[in-house]
């Protein structure tokens, strides 16, 4: 099963945003040619989480875990571009690129561990890996004032769609449990 998205085509980008932000903190200026960036790394970490969402041919918990560490990347991302695009109205410079900068290296962690493992081979273990990095990398955003607001992590949820898969989860998990 290959993942859409290669590692390159996500952590190059990822890496060139560094370099930015390293200059920006290091001038002090808000340097936009980030935002363009950002909003590739976006899509490319939106077409794994969409490839995540509608997998079939993994277990459920695999799916799961793999969308929800691809859909917290993505939140953060968005939230770290919009606060590049408005920092001059808002006068967050250079303080986003500081708080860009305690950010990214978590960002880096969490995409180089999905990729680092195999999605066949996801188990309990790497399952805990995966949402501890997750954790890391929210923490780190929420410090940083790049972490998604309420309505970004509900936008773009279908409902639904998630009750009956949490629901089918839960049921998997149960009958693990049971059998155990």
């Amino acid at each position: 099963m290959a993942i859409p998205v290669s590692a390159p085509e996500l952590l190059d980008p990822l890496g060139e945003i560094s370099q930015l932000v390293d200059c920006m903190e290091s001038t002090g200026e808000i340097d936009l040619t980030v935002v363009p960036k950002l909003s590739i790394v976006m899509s490319h970490t939106r077409t794994n989480l969409e490839f995540w969402r509608t997998a079939t041919d993994v277990p459920k918990e695999t799916a799961f875990v793999e969308y929800h560490a691809w859909r917290n990347i993505f939140l953060v991302l968005s939230v770290m571009k919009n606060r590049f695009e408005h920092a001059s109205a808002r006068h967050e410079n250079p303080e986003v690129a500081t708080e860009a900068n305690a950010v990214l290296p978590s960002v880096f962690v969490a995409i180089s561990l999905l990729y680092e493992i195999p999605p066949r081979e996801i188990g309990n273990r790497e399952r805990s890996q995966i949402l501890d990095r997750l954790r890391a990398l929210r923490s780190a955003a929420l410090r940083s004032n790049m972490s998604p607001s309420l309505n970004q992590e509900l936008a773009d949820v279908d409902v639904q769609d998630l009750r009956n898969r949490l629901a089918g989860l839960a049921q998997t998990i149960g009958t693990e449990l049971v059998e155990g």
